[in-house]
């Protein structure tokens, strides 16, 4: 809604369309927001998935109808999406004060994708992603420098 509590200085403070994902970081104790931001372009995103390094860092996994979803540092720069929902996966890193992207990048080929799940361990990031005929694909983030396709 219109009234969801968005930090100042977060990444992104105002929703981007129909529906978007968000990332709040709440105080330890609970009472109180560190920082909260939407994450999203025109379309709408779903989360799959998200991870956080010991740095902080929060990754997210996802599917997206945008096609002005916020990229940087992209493997994918653009939507690939199928005919039926128009969708690809994404995948980004969040920094730890959820003020700046490290990376967000599309994931995903001239078919539908959606993001079933990531995981992150030892600085190594895993998406398992699926397309419109339920075939799986893994993509690995080796060294934090950019997207290798894997299995």
């Amino acid at each position: 809604g219109t009234n969801f509590p968005v930090s100042a200085g977060a990444f992104q403070t105002a929703k981007g369309g129909s529906y978007d994902a968000f990332v709040t970081k709440l105080t330890p104790d609970g009472t109180g927001i560190v920082y909260s931001t939407y994450i999203g372009g025109r379309g709408g995103e779903l989360l799959g998935g998200m991870a956080i390094d010991n740095g902080g860092n929060v990754y997210l996994g996802g599917t997206t109808s945008s096609v002005d979803l916020p990229v940087k540092n992209a493997f994918q720069q653009a939507n690939r999406g199928g005919a039926d929902l128009g969708s690809d996966s994404f995948v980004l890193k969040l920094d730890s004060t959820g003020a700046d992207l490290v990376y967000s990048t599309y994931l995903g080929g001239n078919q539908d994708e959606i993001a079933g799940g990531i995981g992150e361990h030892l600085e190594r990031l895993a998406v398992r992603a699926f397309d419109d005929e339920q075939r799986a694909a893994d993509v690995v983030d080796a060294d934090d420098a950019g997207m290798d396709e894997a299995g």
